[in-house]
């Protein structure tokens, strides 16, 4: 079982977390992330706020995140960001010039280039490993 905490990460241009209080609980087969390579153990859930990320993750969308990835490769994926005390979810990699792209899947906003100064602001709080929102 997973606690949903009741953070928001930005899907947008950022969000301070306030406070952290679980309301509601998310059930998964062990058995299910277990193959996909998954610690249960490892695994926090929080909600997306904001449009930067759709048609892929959508407002109010729950996120499960693996916070043991809470390295970007080269290879990229989606995460959650802490940057300058501000939660964000969005596409990030690392570039062969050791610098960090982050990127919305909303074509609306702008990509953006984390320069080597400022590598330090950025924290990788896990990978996105499942998203999803009602269907009503």
């Amino acid at each position: 079982m997973i606690f949903q905490c009741s953070i928001e990460a930005s899907a947008g241009q950022g969000a301070l977390v306030e406070a952290e209080t679980i309301d509601q609980h998310l059930a998964f087969k062990e058995s299910w992330l277990r193959k996909l390579g998954i610690t249960p153990v490892n695994l926090i859930a929080i909600y997306a706020h904001g449009d930067s990320m759709e048609p892929t993750i959508f407002s109010g969308d729950s996120l499960v995140i693996d916070k043991s990835m809470n390295s970007v490769t080269s290879d990229g994926g989606v995460y959650v960001i802490n940057y300058d005390g501000e939660l964000f979810v969005k596409r990030v990699q690392k570039q062969l010039d050791g610098l960090v792209a982050i990127t919305s899947d909303n074509k609306n906003y702008q990509p953006m280039t984390i320069p080597l100064e400022g590598l330090s602001k950025l924290k990788i709080i896990g990978r996105v490993v499942w998203s999803g929102h009602p269907m009503i």
